[in-house]
Order: C-alpha cells, then sequence, then structure tokens
C-alpha cells in the first residue's frame, strides 16, 4: 500500500524549572508574543517556561504531581509550580507506574516515587516496561526476578529471561534444580510455575521484562532442520545455514495460564510483517501450505478465505470493528471475522474502520464508506485520518488541512498547513511551522506558536505522526492537565484550564421501558441531553449469559474500569436496583479510564448520586448488540443476537 504519510514531530515537552509558574490568557499570550491574537473562549492557559533541555509527563497522584526534567544533562524532578523538588541527578529515566518512575544512575537502575524518595536505589543491570499485576521485572548479572511497588523482591532474580506479568501471569525461562536442562514456563504472581511451555517450542523475540502476550495468548515458534537433499518437498520455505540445512520455522499459539496449545506450530509466519504474530478483536489471518484463513483465539479455523486461493493476497491492518481491510490482484476492499466479503475488492487503497466509517480510494482522491459499504462521503481528498471518537477526521486538499465530521460537513476550515487527529478533545494545528491547538468545536485555544508537541501513550512519549494507518486514540496531549511543549528549541508546560467550574447538566430519569431480548427488564437509567445513559455494572448484569455478556472490574489505584468481552459477569451486589427517584439529577463528567480487552477506549460518561452512567448506544458500539428506540411504544429494546448500527 502507498502511504502517502504526511508526518509532522508533535514533540511533548517537559521542562526543569527554575523560575515561576505564570498564568495568563490564551489570548493575552499570543498578543504578548506575536502581536497577534486568539480565541480564549473563556480558558486561560498556564505556562512552566520552556528552558529545559527534555522532558517527561507528569505523573503520581493528588498529593504529589511531578514531571522529569533535563538540566545540564542529567534529570530531576519538578511539581506543577515549576519549582525543583529533585536535584538533576539521574542519567536516564523510564516508565514504571502512574506514581513511580524508574530512574538509571552510573548505569545501574532503581525506582522513585512522586514524593521525590527513592523507593529503590539504582542497583539493577535491567528493569522491564514497568509495573504489571503489581511486579516489575528486574535483573542483576543476567538473571531476572520481579519486585513489588515497595521495592520488595518478592519473586526471586533466577531467571534467565522473565517478561512482564498479564493477567496474573508472566513467561520465564532458567535452569532448574541445578540441571543443564533449560525449562520455559509461565508463572502466577506468587512465582508458582502454572504450566510449562511444550519443549518443542519457543519464544523467538524480545523479553526482557516486557509486555509479551497478544489478547492473553503467547504467539511461539517451532524449527526444524532440514537437508534439502533428503526432502522430496521443492515448497519448503526456510533459512540456509553455511552448510547448505533448510531451517524451516512454524508458528502456533499457547495459552500461558494452561500450556495448552491452542494453534499448531504449523503455520508460516503472518501474511504480513506488521501484523505478525497479533490477534485483534479475537482474530487473526495466518497462513498454512500457501492458502490464507481465519482463527480465533479458541484455535477454530473460522474460514480458510476460498474465494482469495490463487489471488495476490496482502493482509496488512488488522480486525478492526470486527472488519479488516484486504487487498486481491491489487484491488482492496473488506471482509468480516467470517470471511465474508462485505465490500468487494474494488478501491486503489482501503484503511481501517474506525468509528464506523473506513477510508477508501478512487482515482488518488479519498472518501469514506460505512459497515454496508455506502460511500458515505464522495472521494474529493488528496489525503484524510481516521475519524477519532470525538467524530471527527483531518481531511486535506491542495496541502491544506481542516477537520469534517461524520456526515462529511467540513466542521473547521480547511486552512491549515498540517493536522493531527483529536486525541482527548484537542487536535494540533499547524501555521507555517509553528503548532497550535483547536478544540472540539475548532476554535483555536491556543495560537500556533511552538515548534513541537509531544504526545504520551502508556508510559512512553512519542512524536506524533500525522498518519492514516494510526488509530491508537489513546494517546494523551495532556496528562495531569499538562502538554509538553518546545519553543526555541527549549522544553516548557501548557495547562488549559476553565475558568469557571464546568456547569453540571441535569439527568431526567428515562421513562421508557427497555426490553433485553424481548423481556422487560428495570433500569435506574437517566436521559442526558437526548441520549439514554446506564450504570455500566447493570448492563453487564443484565446481558450476563448471553452472546454478549460481559466482565467489569475496577481498579481504584489507577481510576479505571476494565471491560473483558465474552467473559461472565461476578456481581458485586447493588446490581439492577431501582431507587424510583422521579426528579431530575445532577451529572457530572467522570475521568476515570477505560479499558476495553487491555486496550483503552473513550466513553463518555457521567457521575449520577455517585455511580458512573454509560451512553446505552456507546456500550452497544463497544460490544457490537442492537440498540433501537421504539417510539410508538415508548420502548429501548436490546437484542444480543443483532449487530449495532447508528443512528
Amino acid at each position: 500500500m502507498s502511504k502517502g504519510l504526511q508526518k509532522i514531530s508533535v514533540m511533548l515537552v517537559l521542562s526543569f524549572m527554575l523560575s515561576a509558574f505564570t498564568t495568563f490568557t490564551a489570548a493575552a499570550a499570543s498578543e504578548s508574543k506575536t502581536n497577534s491574537t486568539s480565541r480564549s473562549i473563556g480558558s486561560r492557559v498556564q505556562t512552566i517556561q520552556s528552558k529545559f533541555e527534555d522532558a517527561g509527563a507528569f505523573f503520581g497522584n493528588e498529593n504529589a504531581e511531578v514531571a522529569f526534567v533535563k538540566l545540564g544533562g542529567k534529570w530531576g524532578l519538578i511539581d506543577k509550580s515549576g519549582q525543583v523538588i529533585v536535584q538533576p541527578v539521574y542519567d536516564s529515566f523510564k516508565g514504571a507506574s502512574s506514581t513511580a518512575k524508574f530512574v538509571q544512575r552510573n548505569k545501574k537502575w532503581g525506582l522513585i516515587g512522586s514524593d521525590g524518595k527513592e523507593i529503590v536505589p539504582p542497583k539493577y543491570d535491567s528493569v522491564g516496561s514497568g509495573f504489571y499485576d503489581g511486579l516489575a521485572a528486574v535483573s542483576v548479572g543476567g538473571k531476572w526476578g520481579y519486585i513489588d511497588g515497595k521495592g520488595n523482591e518478592v519473586i526471586p532474580l533466577v531467571f534467565e529471561f522473565a517478561s512482564a506479568f498479564d493477567d496474573g501471569v508472566a513467561f520465564v525461562g532458567g535452569y532448574w534444580d541445578q540441571s543443564d536442562v533449560f525449562i520455559q514456563s509461565f508463572i502466577d504472581t506468587s512465582g508458582t510455575t502454572v504450566a510449562l511451555l511444550p519443549k518443542n517450542l519457543s519464544y523467538p523475540w524480545n523479553v526482557d521484562g516486557n509486555q509479551i502476550f497478544n489478547e492473553g495468548l503467547l504467539w511461539v515458534e517451532s524449527t526444524t532442520s532440514i537437508n534439502p537433499s533428503e526432502s522430496a518437498s521443492s515448497e519448503l520455505q526456510g533459512a540456509h545455514t553455511s552448510e547448505g540445512t533448510k531451517i524451516i520455522t512454524k508458528t502456533g499459539v499457547v495459552d500461558p495460564k494452561t500450556g495448552e496449545v491452542i494453534l499448531n506450530a504449523e503455520y508460516d509466519d503472518l501474511v504480513s510483517d506488521t501484523s505478525s504474530h497479533y490477534f485483534q478483536g479475537g482474530y487473526a489471518i495466518v497462513a498454512k501450505d500457501g492458502k490464507r484463513m481465519i482463527v480465533n483465539k479458541e484455535g477454530t479455523v473460522i474460514s480458510d478465505l476460498p474465494q482469495y486461493k490463487d489471488a495476490e493476497f496482502i493482509y496488512e491492518t488488522g480486525f478492526n470493528e470486527g472488519y479488516a481491510a484486504i487487498s486481491v490482484d491489487g484491488k482492496w476492499g473488506y471482509i468480516d471475522t467470517s470471511g465474508k466479503e462485505i465490500v468487494a475488492p474494488k478501491y486503489d487503497e482501503a484503511l481501517n474502520f474506525s468509528n464506523g466509517l473506513a477510508a477508501i480510494k478512487v482515482n488518488n482522491q479519498w472518501g469514506f464508506i460505512d459497515k454496508s459499504g455506502k460511500v458515505i462521503i464522495s472521494p474529493q481528498y488528496d489525503e484524510v485520518g481516521y475519524f477519532s471518537p470525538e467524530g471527527f477526521a483531518y481531511v486535506v486538499k491542495g496541502e491544506k488541512y481542516g477537520f469534517i465530521d461524520k456526515a462529511g460537513k467540513v466542521v473547521t476550515p480547511i486552512q491549515y498547513d498540517g493536522a493531527s487527529n483529536y486525541y482527548d478533545g484537542y487536535a494540533v494545528v499547524v501555521e507555517g511551522k509553528k503548532m497550535g491547538l483547536i478544540d472540539k468545536s475548532g476554535q483555536v485555544i491556543v495560537k500556533p506558536q511552538y515548534d513541537s508537541i509531544y504526545t504520551f501513550g502508556g508510559s512512553d512519549r512519542s512524536d506524533l505522526y500525522f498518519a492514516r494507518q494510526v488509530t491508537d486514540f489513546s494517546k494523551k496531549l495532556f496528562v495531569k492537565g499538562f502538554a509538553t511543549v518546545k519553543l526555541d528549541g527549549k522544553w516548557g508546560f501548557i495547562s488549559i484550564q476553565e475558568s469557571a467550574s464546568s456547569p453540571s447538566l441535569s439527568a431526567t430519569p428515562t421513562a421508557s421501558k427497555v426490553l433485553i431480548n424481548g423481556k422487560e427488564v428495570s433500569f435506574e437509567a437517566y436521559n442526558i441531553g437526548g441520549n439514554n445513559y446506564f450504570k455500566l455494572r447493570d448492563l453487564a448484569a443484565a446481558l450476563n449469559g448471553s452472546k454478549k455478556s460481559f466482565e467489569v472490574k475496577w481498579d481504584g489505584a489507577k481510576n479505571a474500569i476494565s471491560l473483558e468481552s465474552g467473559k461472565v459477569y461476578t456481581p458485586v451486589g447493588g446490581e439492577l436496583q431501582v431507587s424510583g427517584k422521579s426528579t431530575a439529577q445532577t451529572a457530572t463528567a467522570t475521568d476515570s479510564k477505560i479499558y476495553l480487552d487491555g486496550k483503552e477506549v473513550q466513553l463518555t460518561a457521567y457521575n449520577i448520586g455517585g455511580n458512573n452512567y454509560f451512553k446505552l448506544r456507546d456500550i452497544g458500539k463497544l460490544f457490537d448488540f442492537g440498540v433501537t428506540w421504539n417510539g410508538k411504544a415508548n420502548t429501548i429494546e436490546v437484542d444480543t443476537s443483532a449487530s449495532y448500527k447508528d443512528e
């Protein structure tokens, strides 16, 4: 696929602050620096002056929120007032948890908290990518083990390698009982072996304390040495050794919790390097004996894609929202997870679905189709982005950028020299070589004046590439309320704050009946702004036992809600209880993070009386069940046997 990528480094800034923290309105700031104005629309911008060599995101809790910044070639910590609380003495740092970071000094790694105190002094040779299930992998002298958040070595450093934990399981390897036999196994958070990796299989990629599981499973390989002169098959493919022997590599999948082989190691490497060893939404496309097929996480072959048997077949980007873009003999179309051809290959290029629409290219012009294949926005743009959770995508005409909504209406004029996707309600726009920010209404919040802006994803900072194929909307421009910006070669921070508290919304009790698969169920639900909002746990309880059941877990320490599709719901008490309130209630927006099958998703939620309420249609779209409105019967109908359709 021709990428045609427009790349603009939007680099994130966190800076060591020796000067005062300043506050000013967006318009006043723009006038003082550029002798022009930008509209502030009731907000103000706080800054920590750009004067530092480099920076990382703010982290911590309500008691202490700090950021790493670099000065004189070393890293230290500042607070939100810009005051230095830890002098710059560290050589490097990297993510560990929301309240602590790994720090390196004299080639050794330790752990520091957001209060500026060292939890573990630098003593480890290597550390993993962070804390998962409360543990982080660390190593000394080539031996790996695990520490907890207090720095205690809870699993001894005895392994030759160790992965990060994922859902209570990690992958380790070592020599046991002073034996020369090398064993690869899966352990739980107590260090107990729960399963062994079969001896004929291996994980050949980098481990080093990183997350390696894919939707709860592990892709593995088997290798076989074959002398071609002794083989009757001329179809075998593999790497030649210096002696002429071929090394044949095959791929399979193992369940780390049981050691069960889900897919026998008899598949060729996945069809494309970009999707190699990757389930997405529970499905992957693999190849065997020259044939492609769809498999699910239970190891079942869903379809062997017979319609593409003799075609030149390309599969690059995985299943997204239940569909995959595929290329057949140079033309692009879409298949669903059953292998059914939803849109015949007829487009010059095609991108993944995002928020119900997918970009397609015809005669060098881009437009959008829906999941039925209907053209919603006719091909007319030179370049496009993905539709974000906010419902906007950037478009390009004649090298100028703007934004459209899902109906194709231009909501931000096509006038900028660059633009990013929307992230957490804001998008970067470029004028000349300077970057600023607009909000969801398209209003300029920060006039373009910065050289660069960083984004953060997980524990890592990164350049923001304005690239069509990137759909990771979990990235953040603002972390703990601050974005990091570069001005005249130095880094600082900006924070956008409303000049007055955001008004609360009125939530009216929903008078409509609710049918779940034809059966009436009583909910405590509210109408906010014309949409119906339900308690998440009420919906999980009501759908339990259906094809669309899901589990709900709460992590108070991380202020995060975890959703697991296809899992039995575990009641916690209080589900489907109705208070009988008949008067309007006060609703305020909630800021909890929400994860679906380990991936962060963006949903609008409100707190009403201490409970979080979610838009029913958002949940229907997330888990793909039908939501319809019967006006004559004043009834909301939920059908778990039907797929979700937009209003």
